[in-house]
């Protein structure tokens, strides 16, 4: 069992070693969309910072929704995180599986389930733009020696028909974090 801070008998008590065992949340205010694009862009709001040589779980449970106006396909939403460089682990997803019965039912829909490299994209079937589906993405995260950014990017996965086509990450999606090493 890994725990962290690892305390020792002497230690002093600081703010900063009581904070760094402490689990984190970043609540997203804002509906966010992309439209007619299949280039990932930032989450403006979820980015979680992440120091050098340490090692992260964060859970980032998404509410997804999507339309398509004409590109022939059910709604989807494609979702991949950037790291710092050398970063290593693994993603745990599950979500509403694409193409699959998302688009009928989201009470009632096929599922995925899958571990991925942390790097590794993966395409999700909604709903709608406001009958929210979700996501479930569970990292365990080892940074190298750069620090930085934990940020999640989004786009449609198809080609889009230019007819509105939209993804969306909805207000109330979060992410929560702890330092585990």
């Amino acid at each position: 069992m890994t725990t962290y801070p690892d305390w020792v008998a002497g230690d002093a008590i600081t703010a900063a070693l009581l904070n760094g065992g402490q689990a984190h949340m970043i609540v997203k205010a804002a509906n966010q969309d992309v439209t007619d694009s299949t280039t990932f862009v930032d989450d403006t709001e979820l980015v979680v910072p992440l120091e050098a040589n340490a090692s992260y779980h964060l859970i980032w449970c998404l509410a997804i929704g999507a339309v398509d106006n004409g590109g022939g396909s059910e709604p989807h939403i494609n979702t991949e995180y950037t790291w710092p460089d050398g970063a290593t682990g693994f993603k745990f997803a599950q979500g509403p599986a694409y193409p699959g019965t998302a688009t009928s039912d989201r009470e009632n829909t096929t599922m995925v389930s899958a571990v991925h490299n942390p790097g590794t994209d993966r395409r999700y079937g909604t709903i709608s733009l406001t009958s929210a589906a979700a996501v479930i993405e569970h990292h365990h995260i080892t940074t190298s020696s750069t620090a930085g950014d934990a940020t999640l990017r989004f786009a449609l996965g198809n080609n889009p028909a230019g007819a509105g086509d939209t993804c969306r990450i909805l207000a109330g999606s979060f992410v929560v974090w702890n330092r585990t090493a």
